[in-house]
């Protein structure tokens, strides 16, 4: 879990003591990360340890719980793009096209 001395102040100094109580509001919901980072940044929080302290708060038990469990095998993979009618590769003069080709021809 997160702790304060983990924020950092452009100074280097401690930050502002209502950032303690912005980061137990953040943990708990009351703010969003938008309004977090906002006012972190006015209280002199750096706005990366503030990402930082944001991303590892909101971390969950769950989000532990999902990386333990083994990807599962199987299932499909589907991808749209344009299809144009292809004469001849060597004639192509747009780049979509050879991006498709050159999954599957050799150059």
């Amino acid at each position: 879990m997160p702790h304060l001395d983990e924020l950092k102040t452009l100074d280097g100094n401690a930050p502002h003591p209502a950032v303690n109580d912005l980061c137990h509001q953040v943990k708990s919901g009351e703010i969003n990360r938008r309004q977090f980072l906002r006012t972190a940044a006015l209280l002199g929080v750096t706005v990366a340890s503030a990402s930082t302290f944001m991303g590892s708060a909101l971390l969950s038990d769950s989000a532990f719980a999902a990386q333990e469990q083994p990807p599962r095998q199987g299932g499909s993979l589907r991808f749209a793009c344009a299809i144009q009618e292809i004469q001849d590769p060597m004639l192509i003069t747009w780049i979509e096209a050879s991006n498709l080709l050159r999954n599957s021809l050799e150059f």
